[in-house]
């Protein structure tokens, strides 16, 4: 019989410089994992760290492939994964020692579908607190819980804070070629989970860097952001115990692109003007949620102000897109 029980699944692209440290804290679980590789057609030295840590680690698996994106690499993986759980961890990123032990206890307490608990950047660890744990039992509980903590500073949108039952992806896959592939991918798996767990234990530690959904100047590709939220708001429509999460999560997307715009600016071609206009009416079409949700008290003052007049927040987003486009 495998002694493992949950595979680790790793996306590798040009991440050389932090590779090992994340590797080391996997090898290092006081519960022995299987660990997936998935080298995504890195041009440095990646792919040869990789197979260095394969032949010196027989729980490590390696996969080669041509660059497809972050949903390919995991996709790849998974298709690799032949035990019962499976994980995700950025491969810049890194996790504390009993990080899959702690997951596995809750979900064998619990008999939990998945498993989760909360991430926070390398240099703000809180340190001890009152461990508290939650625990949901029907899709709409779920769901509810999942739209309701992604307005809060610390989402429950990675899939890299939880452990899944392998089987809830055996009609689900990564969107390929989509960006901020985790937030629907994990509304669907939570569609057909049959219990959640979740615990504020702080297990998953990230470094900010390269530009991200609230990071780096607004391009093209950022609109994957509010097409996730349109899914999740399309998925929610017919049902009436979470239309309104669902709305309130697309008008949340929607600000959160609009903020990152008045923050870095936007690409040079990208017309920021029109993504405003559109962006507002649907902002205040949620905002009396948004008000009552978990966002913070400071976001909700920067999102009166935006919706109040739409003319000055254009005029203030041309000044920073002037501005960072010269520098």
């Amino acid at each position: 019989m495998d002694k493992y029980s949950i595979s680790v699944i790793v996306p590798v692209y040009n991440t050389e410089q932090y590779l090992c440290r994340c590797i080391d804290s996997l090898l290092a679980q006081t519960l022995p994992v299987r660990i997936i590789l998935v080298d995504d057609g890195s041009s440095d030295g990646s792919g040869a760290v990789c197979d260095k840590y394969a032949k010196e680690h027989a729980e490590i698996t390696v996969i080669h492939k041509p660059n497809g994106g972050s949903s390919s690499a995991k996709n790849a993986g998974l298709d690799a994964a032949e035990t019962e759980f499976v994980g995700f961890v950025d491969s810049d990123d890194h996790v504390t020692n009993d990080m899959y032990e702690y997951l596995s206890g809750l979900q064998k307490k619990y008999q939990a579908d998945v498993a989760q608990i909360e991430y926070t950047e390398a240099d703000k660890i809180t340190g001890s607190r009152k461990e508290k744990i939650l625990c949901f039992e029907t899709r709409e509980a779920i769901l509810r819980q999942y739209l309701e903590d992604g307005m809060k500073p610390v989402k429950s949108y990675s899939t890299c804070t939880k452990i899944y039952r392998k089987s809830l992806f055996d009609n689900v896959r990564f969107p390929e070629g989509q960006a901020y592939d985790d937030v629907t991918t994990n509304f669907d798996l939570l569609s057909g989970a049959a219990k959640y767990v979740i615990s504020n234990k702080q297990c998953y530690f990230y470094d900010i860097r390269g530009e991200s959904i609230t990071q780096g100047r607004f391009k093209e590709a950022d609109l994957d952001y509010i097409s996730a939220g349109e899914q999740i708001a399309a998925a929610t429509a017919d049902d009436p115990a979470l239309k309104r999460l669902g709305n309130m999560t697309l008008a949340r997307f929607h600000f959160t692109c609009l903020c990152k715009i008045l923050k870095y600016g936007s690409e040079i071609d990208f017309d920021y003007r029109k993504q405003i206009k559109d962006s507002v009416p649907v902002i205040r079409s949620g905002m009396k949620d948004l008000l009552g949700s978990g966002m913070k008290f400071g976001r909700k003052l920067v999102m009166l102000c935006v919706c109040l007049n739409t003319k000055l927040t254009i005029y203030f987003a041309g000044r920073k897109v002037a501005k960072n486009n010269t520098l």
